[in-house]
């Protein structure tokens, strides 16, 4: 890390970066010798581009002897002759010593100029910045709830981002990350079942996205891959993409990804400051407990999805041990849209030395691109935070994993302070600028502000291109915690083993509250509850309780009889109660416990059916008879 001074915004100098070599010249003319040569030539053009013999008023001959016309043409030829020999003079000095040459006629002859921000303009205007991460829908959600009529970033807009900066910073594209916050772990619950309302928030945040792109086709692009990204800078626009900030945003479900993809979202963090059914984040403070120890089984099966689609795997947030497990499984290259580099200041957000150094296209390695974020809190201690420390972290990156695979996700709009000297989005050049000085030529530069993304990019829908063409199928794994998702389960089996995991009354109490809806009590719930409570007790007292409830020792077999061949077990279930009532001591069991208010559905009398099953699993075994099979 280059020396820091303990004042906002001072730095010591960086050096210059050492001379480029030389040729084998001695003694090459200073610049002071050429310009008095170049004064020289032109003095001597002005002294005798115009010959004449008399003075204006004709009466004095201004040479002691008559000039013929003849002396004339020979001293024009002369002349000329003279000039187009300094010409070629100069032109010959000037591409053999282009250090002498003015910053302004430096893009004439195809140098960058020695002035850095100059230089860093000039590579600017071939090669934009696109940036890994900007969160311009959040401020659009928290300012104006998601009205984008209300919206105008033609003009200074509250934030980093409006249309004017964008232009100046030299912005060619970004991601526009539609973020939604985690859950309260206390409200979620180790399970990840209140996921729905992410979902619709990640929709809606999809929605300004596109509907602001829309607002302004003469400056905002939709791309949907590197080539859209390509044409549109061609084009002079900014390219537009879509990604989602963590895993919990996908409602636990990989279909959902396909989704997503299917409305342009091109990658996905795996994490945010969240752990979910997919990964381990790594959280914002040290000592966060794994609960995976990295990716879970479907993490893997999702990252499997992911390349399959051509959607890039984002390992910003992450715990470490998801970064590792990641770059290993992955088969397409995976990126870090927003993180800068722990070895340089530690927080648990960066990425350590011993991940970047997995990171590569030798064997062995994957490919992959590192995104710095400017917030304050992952570059430097308060007070510090400034341009200097950014390129810092730039360099380390680059000293570790190699100069193509570092890039930029300023994470603008999503932090509430920035580094001095990099405020907003007109300040990339500044960067740029910074790291010219420190010795970055124009192609390692160009690699930085996006063709290194672009590689990555490339990279993973070449990947996706394979899968598809061998014909890799879609990954269709379900979250192992859901419960209204268990087919193949044999129906003896399921009903078997069916105990109700949580108090669903409570549960849609607490889910209510939470997404704000208005909740209304029937009988018909408090009444599945006190079932629920009821199954609790019997099957924690089976044999103390047995002979209450039935005459036989073990377990009875019932059949319903379908011969239908369709397998209804709602209508099963609901025929099991029959045969319950006829095998229990109490013929008034069915009585008090199927519901018959004014309010029950056959919804209701379903659910109490596999209840009262389930209170009596260990008595009854349960079968069907009747049903046409290819077996017996």
């Amino acid at each position: 890390m280059s020396s820091q001074s303990n004042d906002e915004g001072s730095r010591v100098p960086t050096p210059e970066p050492p001379p480029r070599p030389q040729a084998d010249r001695s003694d090459p003319p200073s610049r002071e010798a050429v310009n008095r040569m170049l004064l020289g030539l032109g003095q001597a053009y002005v002294s005798t581009q115009r010959v004449e013999d008399r003075s204006p008023d004709e009466s004095t001959p201004l040479l002691p002897q008559p000039v013929t016309i003849e002396d004339i043409g020979k001293t024009r030829a002369g002349v000329w002759a003279a000039l187009t020999t300094a010409f070629a003079a100069s032109l010959i000095i000037l591409l053999i010593f282009p250090h002498i040459l003015p910053d302004a006629l430096a893009p004439l002859v195809g140098r960058l100029p020695k002035d850095p921000m100059r230089a860093a303009l000039q590579i600017m205007t071939n090669a934009p910045v696109i940036d890994g991460h900007i969160d311009l829908p959040i401020l659009l959600r928290v300012q104006f709830a998601n009205n984008v009529s209300a919206v105008d970033l033609t003009k200074e807009f509250v934030g980093h981002v409006d249309i004017p900066r964008l232009r100046a910073g030299k912005v060619g594209g970004f991601f526009w990350s539609v973020y939604v916050a985690c859950p309260d772990p206390v409200v979620e619950g180790k399970d990840f079942l209140t996921s729905t309302w992410r979902v619709r928030d990640t929709l809606e945040q999809i929605d300004v996205a596109r509907l602001t792109i829309e607002k302004y086709p003469d400056v905002f692009q939709y791309a949907l891959g590197s080539e859209d990204i390509r044409a549109a800078i061609k084009d002079g626009k900014i390219a537009s993409l879509l990604g989602v900030e963590g895993g919990h945003q996908l409602g636990n479900s990989i279909a959902v990804l396909r989704q997503y993809h299917s409305l342009g979202v091109r990658y996905v963090t795996l994490t945010h400051t969240c752990h979910n059914a997919f990964a381990d984040s790594c959280g914002f403070e040290p000592g966060i407990i794994p609960l995976h120890g990295g990716l879970s089984p479907l993490g893997r099966r999702l990252i499997d999805e992911m390349n399959r689609i051509g959607v890039l795997v984002d390992l910003s947030h992450t715990s470490d041990d998801t970064a590792r497990q990641a770059l290993a499984h992955s088969r397409a290259p995976v990126i870090w849209s927003h993180s800068s580099a722990r070895a340089v200041h530690d927080h648990t957000r960066n990425v350590p030395d011993d991940v970047l150094a997995l990171i590569g296209t030798e064997e062995g390695k994957t490919d992959a691109i590192v995104m710095v974020n400017f917030g304050p809190t992952f570059i430097a201690n308060p007070g510090n935070v400034t341009v200097f420390g950014v390129a810092d972290h730039v360099e380390h990156i680059a000293k570790i994993a190699g100069k193509k695979h570092v890039g930029l996700g300023s994470d603008y709009d999503g932090i509430g302070s920035t580094p001095v000297g990099l405020e907003d989005v007109s300040t990339y050049p500044a960067l740029i600028a910074e790291l010219y000085k420190r010795g970055w030529n124009k192609h390692e530069l160009a690699g930085l502000t996006g063709a290194n993304l672009l590689r990555v990019f490339e990279g993973a829908e070449k990947m996706s291109r394979e899968l598809k063409a061998a014909g890799t199928a879609p990954a269709f794994d379900v979250y192992d915690k859901r419960t209204d998702m268990a087919c193949g389960t044999d129906f003896t089996t399921k009903l078997t083993d069916i105990v109700p995991s949580n108090n669903g009354f409570f549960h849609t109490v607490l889910t209510t509250y939470n997404e704000h809806h208005a909740l209304i009590i029937r009988p018909d719930d408090v009444w599945l509850t006190i079932l629920c409570q009821f199954n609790f007790f019997v099957n924690a007292n089976t044999e103390i309780l047995r002979a209450n409830f039935v005459e036989n020792e073990g377990k009875m077999e019932l059949k319903v009889n379908d011969p239908s061949g369709v397998a209804d077990f709602a209508f099963m279930s609901r025929q099991m109660v029959d045969l319950i009532e006829a095998n229990v001591s109490d013929p008034t069991l069915r009585a008090w416990a199927i519901l018959a208010f004014t309010t029950t559905t056959i919804n209701d009398t379903t659910v109490a059916a596999v209840l009262l099953m389930a209170t009596f699993k260990q008595y009854f075994a349960w079968g069907r008879t009747g049903w046409i099979s290819s077996g017996d």
